[in-house]
């Protein structure tokens, strides 16, 4: 009887999460491959299963939907060069997600290079930018040219 009504639940929130994710997901908007928008699996098939066609079917999509399409239940993916430069522009306001940065941040947790919030960013630059000025880089010129000259 219990596993019944577990069965039942477990089934109940699957249907919600994918009426959810293709109707009332902030990215539902953006077209693509309904599957895509369900599950990151899709794009697991085209690398696993297709031997790394994803690149192909991403030129696919592109072609039918245009330059912006949903590839994942959190993902777009664009295939247009301003919007790169919108996204990873020194300035930008966009909190990217973390999961792309995550495997740089396993060795240097700390390291500027993994911060997504461009608020923390600046932070950090903030308190860097007095070792990299002018006067700090020619104080330190005769040592590195005696390190340059020694080797």
């Amino acid at each position: 009887m219990y596993y019944l009504l577990f069965l039942y639940f477990a089934f109940s929130s699957l249907f919600v999460l994918a009426l959810y994710r293709l109707f009332f997901h902030p990215l539902c908007e953006y077209p693509g491959p309904p599957l895509a928008a369900l599950t990151d699996w899709y794009q697991a098939y085209y690398n696993i299963v297709k031997g790394g066609g994803l690149v192909i079917k991403y030129e696919q999509l592109h072609k039918l939907h245009g330059p912006v399409i949903r590839v994942g239940p959190n993902t777009l993916h664009f295939n247009d060069r301003q919007a790169y430069h919108d996204i990873y522009t020194y300035g930008s306001t966009l909190v990217k997600h973390s999961e792309l940065y995550d495997a740089l941040g396993v060795h240097a947790p700390k390291s500027s290079i993994i911060f997504c919030d461009p608020e923390v960013s600046k932070q950090r630059r903030g308190s860097l930018q007095p070792l990299f000025s002018r006067r700090a880089v020619i104080s330190l010129e005769y040592t590195i040219q005696q390190k340059v000259c020694v080797a």
